[in-house]
């Protein structure tokens, strides 16, 4: 990581803050806490992906859950064509 890669984390985390509301959803807050807690590398993760630009983080391949919840999803079953 150069100097700039390193500042622009910093300029960024400090924008953040900067712009954060004075009272967060405690609730929301408590999930985040917890899942951070679980999974630290996620804090890295949601950086790079917020950032965007260089840091963005490559597509990720379905989870098994995910894919096993749309298979069971009416809605992914249709099949639509649209008219040329």
């Amino acid at each position: 990581m150069t100097r700039d890669e390193h500042l622009a984390i910093l300029a960024f985390l400090d924008r953040l803050l900067a712009a954060a509301e004075p009272e967060p959803d405690v609730e929301a807050e408590t999930i985040v806490r917890a899942y951070f807690k679980r999974h630290p590398e996620a804090a890295y993760l949601l950086t790079r992906f917020a950032m965007g630009g260089r840091f963005a983080l490559p597509p990720a391949p379905p989870r098994s859950w995910l894919g096993g919840l749309l298979a069971r999803c009416p809605l992914s079953q249709r099949k639509t064509t649209l008219p040329l």
